[in-house]
């Protein structure tokens, strides 16, 4: 059957599979596209905007994801977590002369909100993280876990001494480096894995010592894909490293040489079955992004483990049988954000720690049979849910999760941002929330960075600078100058943010397109889009031009 999105008014394929999905989770068939549904749970995931502000409870100086002029009570990691509180007091009755989602955005203005999205207790030396579990001495640094010395960087795992890294797992000493696995000393790598000492390199596999190279396995001492003696090598990349000019100008030189060779229709390792990009150990996942360990799921993003029998979830893991959820754990959720440790049989419940059997509950740290906070008897309990949900039908909130418009963030906030960009006008006409910046945050600065490191003196520590970009102010820190001294880097002369997005911009987005393959011309589903530069081929035929 084929239904209209309700926000883009684009019509979109309900199959007969997926209402035998919907229907085994007593829901209704959704009413938004998948991309829209996609971003109306990133509208409720800040991960990047950080403030500075004072706990609620205890009043100390803590870093948030709310402003101090924000209209939530918000607690630091200590106090939220501890028992000097407890989030039945904010318990109500539901009132069925209103809707249900007025009613949970005024509990929501009530119970306390943990500040970051962190793991308590795992981390050290790391104020300005958001997403992140057993991390030590990280910086800025968001969506990751079991890090050390990380700084600037998203999505990466199980890594150390890095800095500008994205999606990401096991990587050591290395920069500005995509979509990778297990590099060490490592610069502008994308698409690579078991790789030492190379800069500029795409499709690489098993390689060491490899300078402007494509689509190379088991080679060492290669430049732009020729192979080279080792002195002649090192001199070259001497020569390079000396001077940024030369670095820009390779990098620019390599962008183009890359469009020479041609590119995997999408990233999948050990996949059944499947489609989507950057999956691995896969097994009947469709348009699935960013993950591992996933059996017959539909639209997930970011399962950094594994996921079973659910649709539309982001940033999850250990999930089954679950639906339209975000940053969740466990089994039979609907419509739910941040739980943050296992749960089951929850809907439409959020920022809370686990429990089971709850229904439109917020910072709950364990507990079951509650609804808006309120403890019922299991048999009221199963009744008052019925209710509920025949109301909710009534006033065509059944089956929705949480709409924008009551995000506690302001969509340039948020990570839709991100992948579904909008203008201030178009946000605000939409009804979302916008965030003017701070204007005491941009143009103080004049001061010209030296292009070349070794130029640099430690002075640059004490000053402001300017995103040659967007203008915004930002500093470098001790840590961050020692690494770029060590690796030959120039400071760069854009804020961390917009290398970011600047990084994001190379990666190939979270949607597939109907093409064929550039070389035997098979049907595929690609990341890439007919109309681009770059070669694109199919499986078979992608292996048979690099082995």
């Amino acid at each position: 059957m084929m239904q209209n999105c309700k926000f883009c008014k684009t019509p979109f394929e309900i199959s007969d599979d997926d209402l035998g999905f919907y229907k085994k989770l007593n829901v209704p068939v959704p009413t938004l596209c998948p991309d829209d549904r996609l971003r109306r749970r990133l509208s409720w995931r800040n991960e990047r905007t950080l403030y500075h502000r004072t706990c609620d409870f205890c009043e100390k100086s803590m870093v948030a994801l709310y402003p101090e002029d924000s209209s939530y009570t918000v607690y630091c990691q200590d106090c939220w977590w501890s028992d000097k509180w407890d989030p039945k007091k904010y318990g109500r009755d539901f009132d069925f002369s209103r809707g249900f989602f007025e009613q949970f955005d005024e509990l929501m203005h009530e119970v306390p909100m943990y500040g970051l999205v962190n793991d308590f207790g795992s981390l050290e030396n790391s104020d300005y993280v958001n997403y992140v579990t057993d991390g030590k001495n990280c910086y800025l640094t968001f969506a990751a876990n079991f890090l050390e010395d990380v700084m600037y960087s998203s999505y990466v795992w199980q890594s150390k001494n890095i800095l500008d890294c994205s999606y990401s797992t096991g990587l050591e000493l290395c920069y500005d480096c995509i979509d990778c696995d297990l590099l060490y000393h490592c610069r502008s790598l994308q698409n690579s894995k078991n790789c030492s000492d190379c800069m500029f390199g795409l499709g690489l596999s098993g390689c060491k010592h490899c300078f402007g190279c494509v689509n190379l396995n088991s080679k060492e001492y290669h430049f732009y894909n020729e192979p080279l003696e080792r002195e002649e090598y090192e001199k070259r990349i001497e020569e390079i490293l000396s001077d940024f000019v030369k670095v820009e100008e390779e990098r620019k030189k390599f962008e183009q040489f890359t469009l020479n060779f041609p590119r995997k229709f999408a990233l999948m390792i050990n996949c059944d079955g499947s489609t989507g990009n950057c999956i691995k150990n896969c097994k009947n996942c469709f348009e699935c992004f960013e993950g591992y360990g996933g059996e017959d799921i539909k639209w997930v993003i970011n399962f950094p483990g594994a996921l079973k029998d659910s649709y539309d979830i982001s940033g999850c893991k250990d999930v089954e049988m679950s639906v339209d959820s975000a940053v969740c754990f466990g089994h039979t959720l609907r419509y739910c954000n941040s739980i943050l440790n296992s749960a089951s049989n929850l809907t439409l419940c959020a920022y809370m720690d686990s429990g089971y059997d709850m229904f439109g509950c917020i910072g709950m740290k364990k507990g079951s049979y509650s609804i808006l906070n309120k403890q019922y008897s299991r048999e009221d309990y199963g009744d008052m849910v019925l209710r509920i949900v025949d109301h909710m039908k009534n006033t065509e909130e059944w089956g929705e999760f949480f709409p924008m418009r009551y995000s506690p963030f302001a969509y340039n906030e948020t990570v839709a941002n991100e992948y579904f960009p909008m203008g201030r006008e178009e946000a605000l006409t939409a009804g979302f929330r916008w965030n003017d910046p701070d204007l005491r945050e941009y143009g103080k600065s004049a001061v010209e960075i030296p292009r070349n490191i070794e130029d640099v003196t430690d002075d640059i520590l004490d000053k402001v600078l300017g995103c040659k970009k967007c203008n915004r102010n930002y500093k470098v820190n001790p840590e961050e100058l020692k690494f770029y001294r060590r690796q030959k880097i120039a400071v760069p002369e854009l804020c961390h943010q917009c290398r970011h997005e600047n990084r994001l911009v190379r990666r190939s987005g979270r949607k597939l397109w109907q093409r064929t393959c550039d070389k035997c011309g098979d049907e595929i589903s690609s990341i890439y889009h007919g109309e681009r530069r770059e070669k694109v081929y199919c499986g078979k035929c992608y292996l048979e031009e690099i082995y």
